[in-house]
């Protein structure tokens, strides 16, 4: 159970002005690294939105259960918090309720989002709700009801810095949908439900980028081994990653006509 987009949390990008060499020459304005947000800022952010947070543990490199924090290509912090509806956990873990790890680009961040959902798919006992923002992983316990869950994805996705110069994510005014039949005039943005025929669809999906020329997700395909037949076969949700693209305007918006299903491609209709 996974999902993902743009830079949410990076502050804006600082830049140095330029230098003159000795023979006159003017270098390039040096810029200062990206600053990312730490997970107390995160947690705070989520607490601001109405989320009943609780006791929360910030974790140093020694502390770490994972011996994960400050080593090459991990992340560079970590904290874990309870949410107040669920049973506490002694350890921390969070089946009580989440976990957010902050990265230093959002490539490291997007390998991290990568590893824990293929352990989450993996094994029932190691399921977690996770997602992904520009160089923030969340991570949240599975017993969360779905409901409780999008509004932990919509705090996060409602962060946005605005000053973040950095970000690959669309202007509100340049905002993609997908055709799935709700919303207005059948549209949605950041479906978590996407029909690809009259009894087929790809569900609880979560975008781990979405917003430019394509979008990129997790979610399950509920299999039929139509066995004996259709009507009396088992249903398998089977994990699958999808991507989306093809942008073109339905209805003056622009939308994702074209989906790919672990490399099965299937068009998308503009609602008549």
């Amino acid at each position: 159970m996974a999902a993902a987009s743009s830079g949410l949390f990076a502050l804006s990008v600082l830049g140095c002005g330029g230098s003159t060499t000795q023979q006159g020459a003017t270098t390039a304005p040096a810029t200062e690294p990206k600053e990312v947000t730490s997970p107390r800022r995160v947690i705070d952010m989520l607490e601001r939105a109405g989320l009943p947070i609780g006791a929360v543990k910030n974790y140093t490199a020694s502390s770490d259960p994972n011996e994960l924090l400050g080593r090459p290509g991990q992340y560079t912090g970590k904290a874990n918090f309870q949410d107040k509806r669920l049973t506490p956990s002694q350890d921390f873990d969070i089946s009580g309720g989440g976990s957010v790890e902050t990265f230093a680009n959002e490539d490291e961040a997007a390998a991290r989002y990568e590893y824990v959902g293929a352990i989450a798919e993996g094994s029932a006992l190691f399921a977690e709700y996770d997602f992904l923002e520009g160089t923030v992983v969340l991570r949240l316990s599975k017993e969360l009801t779905p409901a409780q869950v999008k509004a932990y994805e919509k705090a996060l996705r409602g962060g946005a810095t605005a000053t973040d110069t950095t970000s690959t994510e669309p202007a509100a005014s340049e905002a993609v949908y997908v055709p799935t039949g709700a919303g207005s005039e059948g549209l949605e943005e950041r479906p978590s439900v996407i029909g690809l025929g009259a009894s087929a669809a790809v569900e609880q999906i979560t975008w781990q980028r979405y917003g430019g020329q394509d979008a990129i997700g997790r979610g399950v395909f509920p299999q039929n081994d139509c066995d004996p037949s259709c009507a009396e076969g088992n249903v398998t949700d089977v994990p699958v990653s999808i991507r989306l693209w093809n942008i073109a305007k339905c209805h003056g918006r622009r939308t994702y006509l074209a989906l790919d299903m672990d490399g099965q491609q299937y068009p998308l209709q503009c609602p008549p």
